[in-house]
C-alpha cells in the first residue's frame, strides 16, 4: 500500500505497484470465497445485485482497492495537515488547553485541507442550469471546486483565516447529497481521537523544520506532506 501511494501510477513502476495490489486483494477475495467470515470483504461477496449477480472477483478487488486509499491515504494526510495547520496558527496550544474544541477543530482541518488538487471526478448536470454567468446543458460535464466552496466568503467569515473555534462549519470536504463519502463519520472520529491524543500527550510539540520545506506528495485526488518533523 505505501508503495502505491508514494509512486505515480501512470509510470510504469507505478503501474507495477497497482499491480502487485491487485493480485494480493484478488488473492484475499479468493481465500474468503472459501471461508468467509464476519468482516467487510465477506459481506461483499455474499451481496446480490437487483438482478441476482454477484459481484465479479475484479469488481470486488478494485472496490477494496479503492476503500483501502480513501481510507488511508486521506486521513493519513489529514492528520499531517491537521498537525501543521494547528502549529503554525498557534491554535495547537489552545487545543491543548481546551480537549472540547477537537471536534470544531476537525472540521477546520477538512475545511482547510481540501482542494490542493486539481479536481479530477466530474459530475453531469440533469438538466439546463445557469451558474453565474455560465449556461451548463443537461448532460455536460462539471469539475465542482470543493476549496472554491470551502473558502466561500458568502459561508465563512475571513475564509482563508485558520480558525479551531469556527462555528457554524458547513465545509463541503466530504462531498453533498448523494456523493457525500462513505467514510465521512470514521474519517471524523478517527482524526479527533488523533488530535485528542496527541495535545495530551505531546504538548511542548513543535515543528522542527519551515512548513514550505516538507514535501509533499500526491495520490489521485488527494496529498499530504511526505513527513512532519517535530520535537517535544
Amino acid at each position: 500500500m505505501d508503495a502505491v501511494v508514494a509512486l505515480d501510477l501512470m509510470t510504469p513502476a507505478g503501474g507495477a505497484e497497482w499491480a502487485k495490489l491487485q493480485d494480493y486483494v484478488l488473492g484475499l477475495v479468493a481465500a474468503k470465497q472459501a471461508d468467509p467470515g464476519a468482516d467487510l470483504l465477506s459481506t461483499l461477496i455474499g451481496i446480490r445485485a437487483d438482478d441476482g449477480d454477484r459481484l465479479g472477483e475484479l469488481e470486488l478487488a478494485i472496490m477494496v482497492i479503492a476503500l483501502l486509499l480513501a481510507g488511508y491515504a486521506t486521513t493519513s494526510h489529514a492528520i499531517s495537515i491537521g498537525t501543521v495547520l494547528l502549529l503554525t496558527s498557534g491554535q495547537y496550544d489552545a487545543l491543548c488547553c481546551e480537549p472540547g474544541l477537537v471536534a470544531p477543530a476537525v472540521d477546520e482541518v477538512l475545511r482547510r485541507q481540501t482542494g490542493r488538487n486539481a479536481e479530477i471526478m466530474p459530475r453531469f448536470a440533469h438538466v439546463d442550469v445557469r451558474l453565474g454567468d455560465v449556461e451548463v446543458r443537461a448532460g455536460e460535464p462539471v469539475l465542482a471546486s470543493l476549496e472554491a466552496a470551502n473558502h466561500d466568503p458568502a459561508r465563512f467569515s475571513e475564509p482563508h483565516r485558520f480558525d479551531i473555534t469556527r462555528r457554524p462549519n458547513p465545509r463541503l470536504s466530504f462531498g453533498y447529497g448523494p456523493h457525500h463519502c462513505l467514510g465521512a463519520a470514521l474519517a471524523r472520529i478517527e482524526l479527533q481521537v488523533v488530535f485528542a491524543g496527541l495535545t495530551a500527550q505531546f504538548p511542548g510539540l513543535r515543528l522542527t523544520a519551515s512548513p514550505d520545506q516538507l514535501p509533499w506528495r500526491t495520490v489521485f485526488a488527494d496529498s499530504g506532506p511526505q513527513h512532519v518533523p517535530v520535537a517535544w
